[in-house]
């Protein structure tokens, strides 16, 4: 317990100790015209404490100054699902304006952001930043160059709100692997596969034109000498014609050829069939992924529904044997039949999931096969242009066969020129090819290394550890005697002091909640060691109201206070649980005076 605490004003605070992490510390945020907040400007000041219980009745606007006004500096909307226009408050109706302050490294941003007027300037040092840059590109440069994050993390490590938080645990496998990359900066790796694999398809492009052109120009150097040693002594002007005309018809042929190469290449055929058969992957994981939930939530059904057929039909425990009373064993049906009804829902969910996604793969597959199939055919004309090529060629040879009038210097001069100057070019043509043989080997490597069982792997095997000890040390300070585990595929594993494995729906909610929480704060002490993602700033928005006991909100609140607090955190608690003022360090209370939210 700490013995004192102070009022939330800007004189007579606390102030946290400096952490030894660089990270984005946030100062102030101003609110002026939004949400509940009126004309006279609201400033809240986000470094003074390290823990700040945020109080006041229903509607006074808590959520909205402490998650939506933040969220929309930095993003351009609210947490919550409001319609942007709605954030502008509703008696004033114009000059909307959020102000955010922060400090990263050695700089000091200030983020404004507004609505009647459209506001959005970003200043560093006093500053402006990007005077004449488009609305996207200045927020791309701040989520991407300032933040080193976006909505989705900001709404995970920074803000917990119970109103839209997707515990880590309740994820699709794909949607795991996406924040864990976010979380660990691997994103960078995924953008840069995604730039090679376009790199690597042109280059296997020009490897197989460059192939065909040196193919092409030894049968037609092997031709022009043949003809040459044919026509040393004897010409005949028909069959000359006739050979030259089949020289322009081998051009006409390697033209056709090109431009059924470019059609293959111009077009987005083949990045679509790879990235239908992503998709198809992907979709077959989240089927797999389904069918285990749908396993687990049908056999803890039946477990259900075992106990209370036992309890229906017993007077006594099925464990202790003791006799139960008719009002308890009423009490045990009705929760076992609440259960029984939540299974039952979860069932029909997944299983309606299951179908949506089983329906999607259909379509993948169909589509996938539609691609070869164009695909297929434009292969099918390079193959029928190659045959012809080879036709040509050959007769090519038998004319010179043939051919019995000489032909004078003159011509047997521009034809030793002809052959020189395809000779050179082959040679270019050559060495071009091995070069390109030497690229397409290092790029290979390259693919390899960029797979997500490749440097993202390795990256995520070293950190996975370090998630499962601080999770662990979470639970430990919050009382639960579990242990926890995680493999490289994010797979949990959850085993008792006795050694017993349970899974994690299996849990009771309040049980569920500290494994959430934990696994929550774990992340966010695993971002920081990796460097890449630090902030100073955490909101809880009513994140253990519901599901926490007494005992777990105590166990929480000293995690709160004597680690992240002492880590240089400064976490703001919105709640609506008792006796919690004991606990925090300052508050911050708030309450509606004719419509407008003011601190109190």
């Amino acid at each position: 317990m700490i013995a004192s605490k102070n009022t939330y004003n800007s004189t007579n605070i606390l102030v946290s100790p400096t952490s030894r992490i660089t990270m984005i510390k946030f100062k102030t945020v101003k609110l002026k015209n939004f949400l509940s907040v009126g004309d006279n400007p609201l400033t809240i000041y986000l470094d003074k404490s390290p823990t700040t219980l945020v109080s006041g009745k229903n509607g006074t606007g808590k959520t909205s100054i402490m998650t939506d006004s933040i969220c929309f500096a930095l993003f351009g909307k609210a947490f919550r699902n409001i319609k942007k226009q709605k954030l502008i408050n509703s008696i004033n109706q114009k000059d909307s304006v959020i102000e955010l302050e922060f400090i990263s490294g050695s700089d000091a941003y200030k983020i404004i952001r507004g609505q009647k007027p459209n506001l959005f300037e970003i200043y560093v040092n006093g500053n402006k930043l990007h005077e004449n840059a488009s609305v996207a590109d200045s927020q791309s440069y701040l989520e991407n160059h300032v933040l080193k994050f976006d909505y989705n993390v900001f709404s995970r490590l920074v803000v917990m709100s119970s109103m839209n938080y997707v515990p880590f645990l309740h994820l699709a496998p794909h949607e795991r692997r996406k924040f864990v990359e976010s979380i660990l900066n691997l994103s960078v790796f995924s953008e840069m596969a995604n730039i090679h694999k376009q790199n690597l398809a042109v280059l296997k492009d020009k490897l197989k034109s460059v192939d065909t052109e040196i193919s092409t120009l030894e049968s037609l150097i092997q031709t022009k000498n043949d003809f040459a040693a044919y026509i040393k002594n004897n010409s005949n002007k028909d069959l000359k014609d006739k050979f030259q005309q089949n020289v322009s018809n081998i051009e006409r042929i390697r033209e056709d050829l090109d431009s059924l190469r470019a059609s293959l290449k111009d077009s987005d055929m083949k990045p679509m069939l790879a990235s239908l058969k992503e998709s198809q992957n992907t979709s077959r994981l989240n089927l797999s992924a389904l069918e285990k939930s749908l396993h687990t939530n049908k056999l803890l059904r039946s477990e259900h529904a075992k106990k209370l057929a036992f309890i229906r039909d017993n007077c006594s425990c099925d464990k202790c044997q003791q006799t139960i009373s008719e009002a308890h064993k009423t009490t045990m049906i009705a929760d076992l039949e609440q259960e029984i009804a939540k299974y039952d829902n979860e069932i029909s969910t997944v299983t309606d999931e299951f179908n949506d996604t089983t329906t999607k793969l259909s379509q993948i597959i169909a589509d996938i096969k539609k691609h070869e199939e164009c695909i297929s055919v434009i292969e099918k004309q390079k193959l029928i242009k190659e045959t012809e090529l080879k036709q040509i060629l050959a007769a090519s040879k038998e004319l010179m066969s043939k051919i019995a009038e000489s032909t004078n210097d003159s011509d047997m001069q521009k034809l030793r020129a002809e052959i020189e100057i395809l000779t050179d070019t082959l040679t270019t043509a050559q060495n071009n090819y091995e070069k390109l043989k030497l690229k397409n080997k290092i790029s290979n490597i390259a693919s390899d290394l960029l797979k997500d069982d490749g440097i993202k792997a390795e990256i995520i095997k070293q950190y996975i550890p370090v998630l499962v000890k601080y999770t662990n040390h979470y639970l430990s300070k919050m009382q639960l005697p579990l242990q926890f585990y995680m493999d490289e595929l994010f797979n949990e594993q959850i085993i008792t002091r006795y050694a017993d494995e349970f899974e994690y729906n299996s849990l009771s909610a309040g049980e569920r909640a500290r494994v959430d929480i934990a696994l929550n704060l774990a992340w966010i002490k695993t971002a920081k060691i990796k460097g890449g993602i630090n902030t100073n700033l955490l909101v809880l928005d009513e994140i253990a109201d519901n599901a926490l006991d007494q005992t777990g909100s105590l166990a929480m609140f000293d995690i709160i206070t004597n680690e992240l607090g002492n880590e240089g955190m400064n976490v703001f608690i919105i709640s609506h649980k008792a006796n919690l003022e004991e606990n925090v360090r300052s508050i911050l209370s708030l309450e509606k005076v004719n419509g407008f939210t003011k601190i109190v």
